[in-house]
């Protein structure tokens, strides 16, 4: 079967490298804003769905950050090929052009700063553990019921409101890890226009701000300890027993 060709001018050409480009630049960009939507998603399940659905979370973000790679890498290459395409006799065969051009590409692209910096915030986002970790969260709550301080922060209670870490509606901590309800410390912080000293006692550090970012380790122990206490209450609902 006879090959077809097609005849373009420079222009044509180069309008529609320009196009797919645009196109791969675009779908790179989707990419990551699916990815945001599901560390969203996973991040509000933390410590309710459990470890496994959480690990298929990062596993998916894995392959959708792979993919903005390789959109990335087409779209460079396609820039490439612009610059080095030239109007003759030559059949060029874009698409094996293409192809060598993003190969070379990707390895660099996957490797990119900004793209390992994003699966490592995603991760510590999630928090992602063993289960020797996880039976450790549970033996920290335990013990944060009973009034005394977990692992998950330096102070038990948030030192303006009063209120046991686990019991905060908004936590946040600051860059030593003392953890606040947000609304507190935000109007502390307001008051002092500025940096102020952190409220905790024996501490010499200061507070702004910028330095204020959610507490997100205590936010799964708040959301293990609801899982646990629903737990707790099905078992005492199972234990019932009917006497008549």
């Amino acid at each position: 079967m006879a090959s077809t060709s097609l005849e373009y001018n420079g222009a044509q050409v180069t309008n529609f490298l320009n196009s797919q480009r645009a196109k791969f630049e675009q779908f790179a960009g989707n990419t990551r804003a699916f990815a945001d939507s599901i560390a969203e998603m996973a991040e509000a399940l933390v410590g309710i769905e459990g470890q496994e659905q959480t690990e298929a979370a990062m596993l998916a973000i894995n392959e959708l950050l792979d993919t903005e790679a390789e959109a990335k890498a087409y779209g460079a290459a396609l820039t490439a090929v612009q610059n080095s395409y030239v109007l003759g006799e030559r059949t060029t065969n874009f698409k094996k052009d293409l192809d060598q051009h993003a190969a070379r590409l990707l390895p660099s692209l996957r490797q990119q700063p900004e793209m390992k910096q994003y699966y490592q915030d995603v991760t510590q986002r999630l928090e992602i553990e063993d289960e020797a970790a996880q039976q450790q969260d549970d033996d920290d709550i335990k013990i944060q019921m009973g009034g005394s301080n977990t692992g998950a922060a330096p102070n038990a209670t948030c030192p303006l409101s009063g209120k046991p870490i686990l019991e905060l509606e908004d936590p946040v901590e600051d860059q030593k890890g003392y953890v606040y309800e947000r609304e507190n410390i935000e109007e502390y912080v307001r008051a002092a226009r500025g940096s102020v000293a952190c409220p905790a006692a024996a501490t010499s550090h200061f507070v702004n701000m910028a330095t204020l970012k959610k507490a997100n380790k205590v936010i799964r122990l708040q959301r293990k300890a609801q899982r646990l206490g629903t737990q707790g209450q099905t078992q005492a609902d199972d234990d019932i027993v009917d006497v008549e």
